[in-house]
């Protein structure tokens, strides 16, 4: 979601791009969750 480089407007559209960006946007929200639970397991091993 955050590649500012040029993109086709075929890329756009395609009838599965709203899927495509719902997909990558739910990937980087799963991610960002991930990291926070590994952080605060972390957290919880020092206590």
């Amino acid at each position: 979601m955050a590649d500012y480089g040029t993109h086709s407007i075929e890329d756009h559209l395609r009838e599965d791009w709203l899927d495509a960006w719902i997909a990558e946007g739910l990937d980087a929200v799963e991610a960002f969750l991930r990291n926070h639970a590994a952080f605060d397991t972390f957290l919880e091993d020092r206590e």
